[in-house]
């Protein structure tokens, strides 16, 4: 609003009656362009924080803590070992094993007798 009075002013100062009515064209410009570019000016700056705040979310989901070394062994008597590279590996290695995990199928042997009874209800 305050475009309105001064830029028709300035401009009468500085160029006289053509500067006078510039003024006025650029003052009504002016009421009619600024809320327009408010309204921009906050939309981004709420999309730009918005970004920012998921990235932030996400990112914090995403953070995998990487080990420096292997996990500690247990004794048989459930007593924490010193650390021993090799057994932690072994550990690992066998704990991350696919055999270890999976399923272990039913046993389709004949029986102990060996007799065909046995055999014909077992097929192979």
């Amino acid at each position: 609003v305050f475009g309105i009075v001064e830029d028709p002013y300035r401009g009468a100062k500085r160029d006289g009656a053509r500067g006078f009515v510039l003024g006025i064209v650029r003052g009504v410009a002016g009421v009619a362009v600024k809320p327009v570019v408010g309204i921009i000016d906050a939309y981004a700056h709420a999309t730009e924080h918005l970004q920012q705040m998921t990235t932030h979310l996400i990112s914090d989901r995403r953070t995998v803590v990487r080990r420096l070394r292997f996990g500690h062994v247990f004794g048989l008597d459930s007593r924490l070992l010193p650390y021993d590279f090799a057994a932690a590996l072994a550990q690992r290695v066998i704990r991350d094993h696919p055999l270890v995990h999976a399923k272990k199928r039913p046993s389709t042997t004949a029986g102990a007798t060996g007799s065909a009874a046995g055999a014909a209800a077992h097929p192979h």
